[in-house]
């Protein structure tokens, strides 16, 4: 932190008088939100020319922050890589030929159906139970085979895609599977061809990137499905129990979690800039802690377990 503003966080308003005078003059009466502005602007005019009033400790404490997350999550992203490879080493995919056409058969089948059907979902669940089956193999009741299956995308995708299959679909809700398709049809394909096709090549080359965005819609959607509710597009379970998956996959999901560190950079910078009002930054706050509490409170609860 900047040591001029420490200083300035260390005087004493209460007990100078000019600051009491100073106050007094203000019209009409700031709130206690504004309180902090006048002060820095007092503190510049009166007690140090030097005071920089622009200056934000929690702006920076965020800058530092992201960067540690930033770092946190390629240390973490390597490690769920290398403990999911551990995990596949140990399985036995299919990964046949003809398990994998079957498989780019229900993708494009599922991709026909968003233009005349309103219950697709079905075939985005058949594609992944395939790919499910060339990626890790049939189930087996071990560890590691659970492992892999916990880790593994086409996992996650096929879990949300029952979720939209009993709820009310949306189309919103599309984004992340077809985000999925595209990578499982890249992969696919060229397992097949084994030719360097450009496109393929490209998506590929950006996988990691696609998982990250389709982190960001998972969790935007979240958002979504609560304004949902006041519009009626969908019932109240729907973020229940969305919210209630994206958790789960917090726990072993790089993505996700770099996804929702980014995403309350964001917002404490939104919370702290101008253009928020005070009683929408209160608001912010209070949902923040209440997440933050609830989330200690789950990891205590494992820890309790474990013990």
């Amino acid at each position: 932190m900047n040591i001029k503003y420490k200083e300035f966080e260390n005087f004493d308003f209460s007990s100078n008088k000019q600051w009491k005078i100073f106050y007094k003059k203000i019209s009409p009466p700031a709130s206690k939100w504004e309180i902090l502005k006048y002060k820095k602007k007092f503190y510049k005019e009166k007690i140090d020319p030097s005071f920089d009033i622009n200056y934000n400790p929690e702006k920076e404490q965020a800058i530092n922050n992201g960067n540690q997350i930033e770092e946190n999550y390629h240390l973490s992203l390597e490690q769920t890589i290398n403990n999911y490879k551990s995990a596949l080493s140990l399985c036995r995919p299919l990964n046949s030929i003809s398990m994998k056409l079957l498989e780019i058969c229900f993708l494009f089948i599922f991709l026909l159906s968003l233009f005349y059907e309103n219950n697709q979902h079905k075939y985005a669940i058949i594609s992944f139970i395939i790919r499910c089956l060339n990626e890790i193999g049939f189930p087996r009741f071990d560890l590691d085979y659970l492992q892999a299956l916990l880790m593994n995308d086409s996992f996650h995708t096929l879990i949300f895609s029952f979720q939209c299959l009993l709820d009310d679909f949306n189309y919103y809700t599309i984004l992340p599977i077809l985000i999925s398709i595209i990578i499982a049809l890249a992969e696919d394909i060229g397992f097949i061809t084994k030719t360097k096709i450009k496109l393929i090549t490209f998506i590929l080359r950006h996988k990691e990137d696609l998982y990250q965005d389709k982190a960001y819609i998972e969790i935007i959607i979240s958002f979504l499905m609560l304004f949902g509710i006041y519009f009626k597009i969908n019932t109240f379970k729907s973020p229940l129990i969305y919210s209630q998956l994206l958790r789960c996959k917090y726990m072993i999901n790089p993505y996700t979690k770099i996804g929702f560190s980014k995403i309350n950079i964001i917002i404490n910078k939104f919370k702290e800039s101008k253009f928020c009002p005070g009683i929408l930054g209160l608001f912010i706050s209070i949902i923040q802690e209440i997440l933050i509490y609830a989330g200690n409170m789950f990891e205590t609860k494992n820890e309790d377990k474990e013990d």
